[in-house]
């Protein structure tokens, strides 16, 4: 029988025992590595011994790109071109004296493995105690974390010539867990190694240069503020060094509100995260998603103190497009059966006439598997998806954002007619005016048409009349309450439609040969005072020819109002993008697309005069249309999709809120007018559906 005693004696041995052992197993000095030559050493002799080759540790630790040509060959296998070694140097530059650097580099240009291993490069050597990776999402700034762990859980060269923060980390076989006992020589090490936060281990030995360097990451719209770490010594450290990689989404590119507030976070949060007594280095990799987007607005603030560079693929296109179209022909048939070789085939035998004007940024920068040469990566690239080439590849996106000035300003002569304003062209056969309701003024458009959509502004104006060519909203010298004194704000618009109504209607337009012309249709805007605006039409003598107009921002998600799955009621009639509607007034309402017909107007301004479909403006002397060429360049639309109808679509909005662009939505109005009127740009295919014809056909050339 055992006793008492003897049992306790036998449980503080063994509880002795099992204490010693886990010491044992958390001590570096007795943990074994197998290397790659199947030696295997224990982390105490790595220790002890240090750096491998000290003099290659040294070099790298004052050359950047070195330490990523020497240490990560299997990630920068190519020759860096000039542009990585500027990356390099840039970023050293940054981090060692607290600058900031946005750069953007080709489609697999390495710039986020660059930016990363700077980091890496920057905690190995101490020159960063506290480094914050920030991305998109907090998923891709963990990324980044993980790649970092991976190089010192992998690669032995860092291991041989960095024992004392590769030893440490690979010790703890990966998890997090192991962290908190782990010790060398009896002293706690008090490395971390979390999901989203690694602390470089703490260990006496003479080389040691990272000791306790933090690395953490967090997406963007993350908590960024305030970071901070308290080291063993009591010190209290910010943030040194910020790599934000790719800080935007394909949808917060395109979106200018949110673009916006990703800015603000740049500039002020990550850019205040060293305090108010140190500067934090601020890295951006990034890439240009959009036209305007958060890193196109980085790279081309010329005003800010980044410092920026942009790299392309192509710094110049082959000089004969014409056969690389034969190339392309090839090549979309190898697609069919994914067997290139007939493409690359044609490439070899016209190399030379093919590669003639080309010029790469980087000769060795192209997949082996995919391509011959640089320049037939490129190429492939280019025609087989062209948006994302000039953005991902070239940094110069084409517009996503369609501008309303794309013939204005200083090409508005070349818009001029040359028919004095005031008169209807030669040969229009559809005239028609287009009124925007405002609380204390009319903005009314005439404009003239004929077929194949040939458009002519005629004339525009404020009623009530200003005194000065140049007039905005709110700064109007005469109103509709000053015309009508003693009325309130709806019996002075009411009279105020009522009389230009009566102006408008009357009027006879002159012809440039002479003939004269009357209005065939008025729209007016009804989104503003909806019952005033329908009073006044009930009242004029004049309602046969006008009509209410209410402009409807159709998205990219919403069907289109001539879609088929639109229930088509008596009465209603479809057509462009637009429906007559009977309403509550006795009338029927005319329902506009604005942002088809938006996207329709500004093509039909950047077509050349004297080519169909062409809308050209009134002849003025220089400088008479300044008011009017600001209206047309108030908006700009930015290409939206939705992907659950894979439905693509510009939305417009206003560049600046409070900007006036009433005379834009007039001349907008118009063109619906005259499809009403039956103007059409080319054929209009019609289908039935429940017995009546419905127009199908894009409204675009």
């Amino acid at each position: 029988m055992i006793s008492g005693n003897d049992f306790h004696s036998d449980y503080e041995r063994t509880g002795h025992y099992s204490q010693q052992k886990r010491k044992n197993v958390q001590e570096l000095g007795n943990f074994e590595i197998e290397l790659s030559d199947g030696k295997t050493v224990t982390g105490f002799e790595l220790l002890a011994n240090g750096p491998d080759n000290l003099s290659r540790r040294e070099k790298c630790e004052k050359d950047l790109a070195l330490y990523l040509k020497t240490y990560h060959t299997e990630t920068f296998y190519s020759e860096f071109a000039p542009f990585h070694h500027r990356a390099c140097d840039t970023i050293q530059a940054s981090i060692e004296t607290g600058g900031k650097y946005v750069y953007a580099m080709q489609r697999g240009g390495g710039k986020t493995a660059i930016a990363v291993g700077g980091a890496e490069w920057s905690t190995s050597y101490g020159i960063s105690e506290f480094t914050i990776l920030i991305s998109a999402t907090q998923e891709l700034a963990d990324e980044q974390i993980e790649t970092i762990k991976s190089d010192w859980m992998n690669n032995e060269l860092l291991l041989l010539d960095f024992p004392e923060i590769a030893v440490p980390f690979r010790h703890l076989e990966d998890e997090a867990r192991k962290a908190k006992g782990q010790s060398f020589r009896g002293k706690k090490t008090r490395v971390r190694w979390d999901q989203s936060k690694i602390i470089y281990p703490l260990i006496d030995v003479p080389y040691s240069q990272g000791g306790e360097a933090v690395i953490v990451s967090v997406g963007i719209k993350g908590a960024i503020r305030g970071r901070r770490y308290k080291k063993a010594n009591g010190e209290t450290v910010r943030p040194r060094l910020a790599i934000v990689d790719d800080p935007q989404t394909a949808g917060s590119a395109t979106s200018e509100s949110q673009c916006r507030e990703r800015l603000r976070i740049l500039r002020n949060d990550v850019c205040g995260l060293g305090g108010r007594l140190r500067s934090c280095s601020v890295v951006v990799p990034g890439t240009v998603i959009a036209d305007n987007d958060m890193v196109h607005q980085l790279l081309n603030d010329e005003d800010s103190d980044w410092y920026r560079e942009k790299s392309r693929m192509l710094e110049t296109f082959p000089e004969n497009l014409k056969i690389w179209e034969d190339y392309w022909a090839i090549y979309k048939q190898c697609q069919k059966t994914k067997q290139y070789e007939p493409a690359h085939e044609f490439y070899r035998a016209n190399r030379d006439e093919m590669d003639r004007g080309a010029k790469v940024n980087w000769v060795e920068g192209y997949d082996r598997e995919k391509a011959i040469s640089a320049i037939e990566m490129a190429m492939i690239l280019f025609m087989g998806d062209a948006d994302a080439f000039w953005a991902e590849c070239q940094n110069e996106p084409r517009k996503n954002v369609t501008e309303s000035d794309i013939c204005v300003s200083d090409k508005i002569g070349e818009k001029m007619n040359g028919v004095k304003r005031g008169l209807v062209p030669h040969a229009s056969q559809h005239l028609v005016a287009q009124i925007d309701v405002q609380g204390n003024s009319l903005w009314w458009v005439v404009a003239a048409f004929s077929e194949g959509f040939k458009g002519d502004g005629v004339d525009y104006g404020i009623f009530p009349e200003q005194p000065t060519r140049y007039a905005t909203l709110s700064g109007l010298k005469n109103t509709l309450k000053k015309k009508c004194p003693g009325m309130g704000d709806e019996a002075s618009l009411l009279h105020g439609l009522l009389d230009l109504f009566e102006y408008l209607a009357t009027r006879q337009f002159a012809g440039e040969t002479g003939e004269v012309h009357r209005l065939a249709k008025i729209g007016v805007d009804e989104g503003y005072k909806t019952s005033i605006v329908h009073t006044a039409i009930r009242t004029s003598n004049y309602a046969n020819i006008i009509v209410p107009t209410k402009g409807m921002g159709i998205k990219a998600k919403s069907y289109p109002l001539n879609h088929e799955s639109k229930d088509t009621k008596p009465g209603e009639i479809i057509g462009d993008y637009w429906r007559l509607v009977p309403n509550n007034h006795g009338h029927k309402s005319l329902q506009v697309d604005t942002n088809e017909w938006k996207s329709f107007f500004t093509n039909r301004l950047a077509t050349p005069r004297g080519d169909t479909g062409a809308f050209c403006l009134p002849q003025e002397p220089v400088g008479h249309n300044e008011c009017l060429a600001d209206h047309l360049k108030s908006e700009k639309a930015v290409l939206m999709h939705d992907a659950t109808h894979d439905r693509w679509k510009q939305e417009w909005e206003m560049k600046t809120i409070g900007k006036d662009n009433h005379w834009w939505d007039g001349f907008v109005g118009c063109c619906v007018l005259a499809s009403t009127l039956g103007v059409k740009l080319g054929g209009i295919p019609q289908v039935k559906k429940k017995g009546r014809k419905v127009i199908r056909r894009a409204i675009y050339d």
